[in-house]
């Protein structure tokens, strides 16, 4: 039925033709927060986690205030238990309803069928992690780091706290814990167990952002008493995740997270939801205290949603057929889900006229036609709308002012709905939660246009005095992807972009900003389609990093150079974190440049730079950080790699291996470090030699899991005839 639907809407197509030139390409807002989701909030209470059939203090009370929700369930006492084995099969099939899809959703409750979040939050209960992880399988997981990277936010307690933590990833154990090996790992850091059930205390700190909920009814004093605990856990270095907030701190003196945070907080980009989450139980308590910190945790999730994004960019006399399923993994071009919003925009050009916005859909499913310019065409904000059952809608204007023009296209359809024992279930129009199809076009007669004059992003006037700090590394990444695509979809790969040139003292206002709110002067970039080339230029003498510099080039696949490196400042960066993941086109990479002294997060990252035959990062000390997960496959699947050096590193003052810091086990041979070629040649120090040998490096020299071996040799980085034979690891 669904390939019925898409050719039928294709059998409409008209084909239009563009009158003048192509004008410039629009700017696009990022400070404007999503406002289009089904419902506010999910309630997780499934297969293993406490029964309460959204039935809980908290929920009645943002009920009363006009917040929404739905919940799955645990049905009774039977399915509430620690072995996902003693549930009943209908339990777990429920949860596949709810997380993966049924027959007549191919999404799950979570997601529309582009993979954006269906609510703004999903709230996950206290239970047994492992059987609760375990129903929601390794699809209904990955949909939840789906939901969370795609812009919906995560609240949970207790074991909810601990399923969205990196704590129980495969081959981590903590505090001599069995791992869980099932968590979403959106909050990627380690807590630890505060075990017995008691009630807890803590304080909020004065400047947290939960405050901001206070008001007259709560009137809260910022101190929470007798909030229920039952084994949940604390978060004992909030610091090991640059960008943690601490929403509360435990006053317990008899138990082991006394003066450690409680709950926290964490958005990692601007297109990611929040992690909201605390380790006690505040939202089983009716008292005003535990109740004002869960439904604040609720609202200050809610708030911290990702920002609204274009699926594409519209063209004069262009048709953009919006008719694929989730099963086709093509989102840019994917119907939209009940009461979602997609949206695009356009450059229009001065002079231009007749214009005229287009919306074709299917009898059936109602959808509004909306614009605005200036910011997101969202119901609230149009400016213009067409909003009545016709399939065929259109705006038409003689003139408009020329600027970026938002539309927005939202499917009013929606299902009904009842409750089973399980929870939720929908009714009515069933065909609507895989998708409307639909059609969107503009089109004007641009006559006697003048070519605009490069805008920036935020129209502010140029600085040329104080410092220029570049926006943290995911968004960055990003932006960069969306000047070389008009497809602009959050962390995807791009084939684009060949060359990236860092250049200082150059005040020149490029196609867009891409410095950071903080940033006193600013940074541009712009892209040239012909060479694929970006350039990064600034008036400033250096172009600071923040404490984020993760992912600044993460999966630009085409990427063969990035020339001015050195023009980075990174002394204050705290993380590398996938830096370089992915790019597969590079074949040297040299960070000889780049400060490292608040460094504490390096993984992955060189991983997956499959050509990469060389690289330098002699001013990094490896051996310095001060945890294996610090340095997690930092040199993974680098199979062309010759050499790799080394500065003078000292040798590392805690014994440990870090985990596939250079490969697995299991790895297959052709993407294993070293593996094109059979030899590495490693510089550095002979304690680094040492060092080195110790770790995983091992299964490269013995060619672990029936693998062949690569050859490495150690020499002194200051004179390469020196040669070093460190003894090998034993397993």
């Amino acid at each position: 039925m669904k390939r019925i639907i898409s050719l039928c809407l294709c059998t409409l197509a008209v084909t239009l033709t563009a009158s003048g030139r192509e004008p410039d390409s629009p700017v696009i807002r990022t400070d404007v927060p999503n406002k289009a989701f089904y419902k506010d909030m999910f309630n997780d209470d499934g297969v293993g986690v406490a029964p309460n059939r959204g039935n809980l203090p908290a929920f009645r009370y943002m009920a009363s205030k006009g917040f929404t929700y739905e919940y799955t369930e645990t049905p009774d006492k039977t399915n509430y238990v620690s072995s996902l084995s003693k549930v009943q099969d209908e339990a777990r099939i429920a949860m596949l309803k709810y997380y993966v899809g049924s027959e007549y959703d191919s999404n799950g409750y979570l997601l529309y069928p582009d993979g954006e979040p269906r609510y703004r939050i999903i709230y996950v209960n206290g239970g047994y992690e492992n059987t609760h992880s375990a129903a929601w399988t390794a699809q209904g997981r990955e949909n939840i780091r789906t939901f969370f990277h795609n812009g919906g936010s995560y609240t949970g307690s207790c074991c909810g706290s601990l399923l969205c933590t990196y704590r129980n990833q495969p081959g981590w154990t903590h505090s001599g814990q069995a791992p869980v090996t099932m968590t979403v790992a959106l909050w990627p850091g380690f807590p630890q167990g505060m075990a017995g059930n008691f009630h807890s205390s803590f304080d909020v700190p004065e400047d947290s952002p939960l405050m901001r909920y206070n008001d007259s009814f709560f009137n809260f004093d910022g101190h929470v008493d007798s909030c229920r605990h039952a084994n949940g856990p604390f978060f004992p270095n909030p610091e090991q995740v640059p960008g943690t907030e601490v929403l509360g701190v435990y006053t317990d003196p008899d138990h082991s997270g006394n003066g450690y945070p409680c709950a926290i907080a964490y958005k990692p980009s601007i297109y990611t939801g929040r992690v909201a989450v605390c380790g006690s139980h505040p939202e089983t308590t009716t008292g005003s205290e535990c109740l004002f910190f869960q439904t604040s945790l609720f609202r200050y999730a809610m708030d911290g949603v990702g920002i609204a994004k274009v699926k594409g960019i519209l063209h004069n006399g262009e048709v953009r057929n919006m008719t694929k399923s989730t099963e086709d993994r093509d989102p840019a071009f994917t119907k939209v889900g009940d009461r979602q919003c997609h949206n695009f925009a356009f450059a229009l050009p001065a002079g231009a006229k007749n214009i005229r916005v287009r919306l074709e859909s299917l009898k059936g499913f109602k959808l509004s036609l909306r614009m605005a310019q200036g910011t997101f065409a969202f119901k609230e904000d149009a400016q213009y709308a067409v909003e009545n059952t016709e399939s065929v809608k259109e705006l038409r204007f003689k003139t408009l002012p020329e600027g970026t023009w938002y539309v927005g296209v939202q499917c009013e359809e929606t299902v009904g709905t009842d409750v089973d024992i399980y929870g939720t279930i929908y009714t009515g129009n069933l065909a609507v939660l895989n998708g409307a199809p639909y059609r969107i076009s503009v089109t004007w007669d641009a006559k006697g246009e003048k070519k605009a004059a490069p805008t920036e992003v935020s129209g502010s006037p140029a600085v040329t005095e104080g410092r220029a700090v570049l926006m943290q590394g995911v968004d960055f990444n990003e932006f960069l992807k969306r000047m070389a695509s008009d497809v602009i979809e959050q962390r995807s790969k791009d084939s684009l972009i060949r060359k990236i040139v860092f250049k200082t003292g150059d005040a020149t206002k490029g196609q867009i900003r891409v410095d950071d709110p903080s940033s006193e002067v600013p940074v541009y970039a712009t892209f040239d389609r012909t060479t694929g080339v970006i350039t990064v230029n600034t008036p400033a003498d250096v172009i600071h990093t923040g404490s984020n510099a993760s992912a600044l080039f993460e999966t630009m696949t085409a990427l063969e150079s990035i020339e001015n490196l050195a023009a980075l400042n990174t002394s204050e960066a705290k993380t590398f974190y996938r830096m370089f993941n992915g790019c597969s086109s590079m074949k040297s990479v040299d960070i000889t440049s780049f400060s490292t002294e608040n460094l504490v997060d390096a993984r992955y990252l060189f991983t997956a730079m499959t050509s990469c035959e060389r690289i330098d990062c002699s001013s990094l000390d490896v051996t310095r950080l001060a945890t294996p997960r610090s340095l997690d496959r930092m040199f993974f699947n680098l199979p062309a790699l010759k050499e790799i050096r080394f500065g003078a590193v000292g040798e590392h003052s805690a014994p440990f291996r870090p985990s596939y810091f250079f490969a697995s086990e299991k790895e297959k041979f052709e993407d294993r470090t070293g593996a094109a070629n059979g030899l590495i040649t490693v510089y550095c120090t002979a304690q680094a030699a040492e060092w080195l040998a110790d770790t995983q490096m091992r299964w490269i020299v013995t060619g672990k899991g029936d693998k062949p071996s690569v050859t490495v040799e150690f020499r002194d980085f200051r004179d390469p005839s020196v040669k070093y034979s460190p003894k090998w690891a034993e397993d």
